[in-house]
């Protein structure tokens, strides 16, 4: 795969593309011949994993902590779950993301934050669930949130129910997919805030892009035991 072969987004949500850009280069793992994942390969590389830096810059306006839970399910072909944003939301419309939301006063801590979101956006069930580890938190330029990633395995395939008021579809995406070349897209952004790296996946009918996709982009990374100058 050459940078000429990069796939073109898709889907119903918005991508504020600056003027300046270009193409990026291929993925961290784009060099293996076998990039096979099971769960417990995910398991072993996340357990326990503490934070070690966050990713992009914050501006100047008040930020917000936030949490998503990054949900795995499946065994030999383990999936993550996404949900494609609502049009009628304040910001992110109709991008995907990992179910989640901002802290509220009376959650005790940010993994409370990320189930209770979890719950409320797709109803899942979140009493029994324990945290495997955590990815490195990362900024959104567009809501200056500072998104913490909480990685949960779940006990069989859990059935799903949008918040319609929240959420449009619930996607149950393979990593296996993920990784494929054929789905992997980087752009580099000239920005008022600098040179930014922007990773997507291209998938049937959603782009998965910014913060969810550098989220993900660093599960696999992990999970592939691959570097990623990028983190």
């Amino acid at each position: 795969m050459t940078t000429s072969e990069f796939p073109v987004p898709s889907g119903p949500q918005v991508i504020p593309r600056p003027e300046l850009w270009e193409l990026g280069g291929l993925s961290p793992w784009w060099h293996l011949d076998d990039r096979s994942l099971r769960l417990e390969d995910v398991e072993t590389a996340i357990r326990g994993r503490k934070p070690s830096k966050k990713q992009g810059v914050l501006s100047d306006k008040d930020k917000q902590d936030t949490a998503v839970l990054v949900s795995l399910c499946g065994d030999k072909d383990p999936h993550v779950i996404l949900t494609r944003r609502s049009a009628t939301l304040r910001f992110h419309k109709r991008e995907m993301s990992f179910p989640g939301g901002k802290i509220e006063v009376s959650d005790p801590n940010l993994w409370f934050t990320a189930c209770r979101e979890a719950s409320e956006e797709t109803g899942l069930i979140t009493d029994e669930l324990s945290l495997l580890g955590c990815l490195d938190p990362h900024i959104t330029a567009t809501s200056n949130s500072v998104i913490h990633p909480y990685v949960t395995v779940l006990g069989g395939w859990p059935d799903l129910t949008p918040n319609l008021n929240e959420v449009e579809v619930i996607r149950y995406v393979p990593l296996s997919e993920l990784v494929n070349n054929r789905v992997w897209r980087e752009e580099i952004w000239n920005t008022p805030m600098g040179i930014i790296t922007v990773t997507f996946f291209v998938l049937d009918g959603d782009t998965v892009w910014g913060a969810t996709a550098a989220i993900l982009r660093q599960l696999l990374s992990l999970s592939l035991d691959v570097p990623d100058n990028d983190y």
